[in-house]
């Protein structure tokens, strides 16, 4: 029970780091935040990988959903780091 417990707690602060991420990285669009998504990257390998466990070793609901946010979170934060592209035909 306690396992159970401390995994979740794992996840609420894993993912509060994740939205402090998304944070960071809606604040600097457009600046060069590769090491931000490459962590961000990593991170949702990790919560992908942590909810396939979830899903075939079985346990919590709560931990999946935790990691499910976590995936999302960190999508989120991959999203707002990639370079937009410059359009060729504006100005035109």
């Amino acid at each position: 029970m306690e396992t159970v417990v401390f995994e979740i707690i794992m996840g609420i602060f894993f993912d509060a780091g994740m939205l402090a991420m998304v944070v960071h990285a809606a604040q600097h669009i457009g600046e060069d935040t590769g090491r931000v998504r490459f962590t961000a990257a990593v991170f949702a390998i990790g919560f992908f990988l942590g909810m396939i466990a979830k899903c075939v070793v079985g346990g919590s609901y709560i931990a999946l959903a935790l990691y499910a946010l976590g995936f999302v979170l960190s999508y989120t934060a991959v999203v707002f780091t990639v370079p937009e592209k410059e359009h060729a035909y504006e100005g035109r």
